[in-house]
This record gives C-alpha cells, sequence and structure tokens, in this order.
C-alpha cells in the first residue's frame, strides 16, 4: 500500500543498514597496502551489495515486489553509490591529529556523497546520477592517492 505513494521501507532500511554495516566492518580493520585495502573494501562493498538484495528479495515476496533483476540492479546502484567511500576508507591515517581530522571530514563527506548518490540513483536511472558517481570515484580515487615525492 505504501508503494503508491513511494514509499520503500524495506529497500531504504536496507540501504541504511547496509552502509551503517560496511562503515562498521571498514572502520575496525586497519590495512596499509593501498591497492590491497582497496580491493579488500571494494570486494566487501559488492558481497555487502549482494546479501543486501537477496535479503530484500526474501523477505518481500508480494505480488507487488521487485524481481531479482531487479534487485540486482539495485545491488549494482547501491555499489556504485558507496564505493567512493570504499574507495576512500583504504587511506591511511596520517600520525598528527591534523591529518587525521582531515581524513575524518573526507570519509564524512564521502559518506553524505554516497546517500546523495544512492538517492539520485534510486529516483532514477539519469546520466547525470551515473556521472557524477564516475566522478566521485576519481574523486576519490585521487584523493586516496600516496603523495608523490618531486
Amino acid at each position: 500500500m505504501l508503494r503508491g505513494y513511494g514509499l520503500y521501507l524495506l529497500d531504504d532500511a536496507a540501504w541504511s543498514g547496509g552502509l551503517l554495516l560496511f562503515l562498521a566492518v571498514c572502520l575496525s580493520e586497519t590495512r596499509r597496502p593501498l591497492r590491497a585495502a582497496t580491493a579488500a573494501n571494494l570486494l566487501l562493498l559488492a558481497t555487502l551489495s549482494l546479501v543486501l538484495m537477496t535479503a530484500c528479495l526474501l523477505m518481500d515476496l508480494g505480488p507487488w515486489s521487485a524481481g531479482p533483476l531487479d534487485r540486482l540492479l539495485h545491488a549494482v546502484k547501491f555499489f556504485v553509490a558507496f564505493s567512493p567511500l570504499a574507495i576512500a576508507l583504504s587511506r591511511a591515517g596520517g600520525g598528527h591529529a591534523s591529518a587525521r581530522l582531515w581524513r575524518w571530514a573526507a570519509l564524512f563527506a564521502f559518506a553524505a556523497l554516497g546517500t546523495m548518490l544512492s538517492a539520485a540513483l534510486r529516483a532514477g536511472d539519469s546520466a547525470q546520477a551515473w556521472l557524477a558517481c564516475v566522478l566521485a570515484v576519481a574523486a576519490a580515487v585521487a584523493w586516496s592517492a600516496p603523495p608523490r615525492n618531486t
């Protein structure tokens, strides 16, 4: 009944819970090599996306519910929206207090950006939302890259 008004309570709860679970797992582990950390975070995000997709599919078995392909598309959108955050989480924190403060500020900004991107992707498949995701991934890669010594 609420779907007619645009309310998808199960999907909203799954996306919010998935983001919190992803943040809890990634912030509890420290990984040093940048490539390995990025790969591990992206693999964890992909796995969590598929688990959320499967859980939503099993809990929402009504005649009005989305099918497996729609749920798979939702999992891809979840992965794409929060992949900049996964990439940004792989950057190691600095030793100074100001470096740690900047890292937390950037992580908060990438989490907020992921939330905005997920809302844009869930609203529809516009080219602007996908372009914003590509730009956010590029920004996360640039931010988490190690500084070059020149």
